[in-house]
């Protein structure tokens, strides 16, 4: 068990502190990819789109769980258990915040993948905006610049991609997959991956024997730009509906429920 059990007001006020989602990613979810597959020609992605939507709806629930269980485990450990711990508060804290930063990186993927598909492009015509380490996100917002300068969502693309939270959450999930992961304050004594003998002006050596290293980030600091960050992201999946549903109607598809 990750934590203990929080009364109904204080759960109530932690889902305040997160984006509700319903109804419009549960439409998202629900979208049926064979029925719209008859509004379509055989080699058309479009239909495909439909499913890359319901699985960044799908993660993005999963992101909020993560960051619910981030405040509850914070007020828990610090508030309510017996006797109150800081460092385990730290350590769930940080348990969820990492699992929703590498959940974002992952619903932007989806997302862009469901755009291409929209879009009806191929791989293939993605390939001039490829380069060594770039995401499917990015390569998307490229060719969305490119080629659709004034559409909304290339400006929701690159209004999110320019927003400080936003670039923090995909900086801190880089370093945590492909580096040394960062470092948190409250978790002891923290070093950095890199050399501790440093050259002096005279050619010598100096060996400085710390309790440690200034740790880079703290759980408020995170947690503070990862729900900032998972409220822009929705905004932008909300413009990408929009835009799904608007190609479905043009097709024939009408969703009158929505109406």
């Amino acid at each position: 068990m990750s934590r203990g059990p929080l009364d109904e007001a204080t759960l109530i006020s932690i889902a305040q502190r997160l984006p509700a989602f319903d109804p419009w990613a549960d439409w998202a979810v629900a979208l049926h990819p064979d029925f719209i597959s008859i509004a379509f020609p055989h080699e058309s992605e479009i239909p495909v789109a439909s499913v890359a939507l319901s699985d960044c709806a799908h993660t993005l629930y999963a992101t909020r769980f993560a960051l619910h269980e981030y405040l509850a485990c914070g007020i828990y450990f610090r508030q309510h258990a017996e006797p109150l711990n800081e460092m385990l508060a730290v350590h769930r804290e940080i348990y969820y915040l990492d699992d929703a930063a590498l959940r974002l990186y992952s619903a932007a993927e989806h997302l862009a993948e469901a755009v291409r598909c929209m879009l009806d492009r191929t791989d293939s015509d993605l390939a001039p905006y490829r380069k060594r380490g770039m995401s499917r996100w990015a390569r998307i917002a490229a060719y969305l610049e490119d080629k659709h300068p004034t559409s909304p969502i290339t400006h929701a693309f690159a209004s999110l991609s320019n927003d400080e939270d936003w670039r923090l959450a995909i900086r801190y999930r880089g370093a945590w997959v492909h580096n040394q992961p960062p470092t948190i304050h409250g978790l002891g004594l923290i070093y950095q991956r890199q050399k501790k003998w440093q050259k002096l002006p005279d050619g010598g050596w100096r060996l400085a024997i710390r309790r440690g290293e200034t740790p880079e980030f703290t759980t408020d600091q995170l947690g503070a730009a990862f729900i900032a960050a998972i409220f822009r992201f929705a905004d932008v999946f909300r413009v990408v509906l929009g835009h799904y549903e608007a190609t479905l109607e043009a097709a024939g598809i009408s969703f009158e429920e929505r109406k």
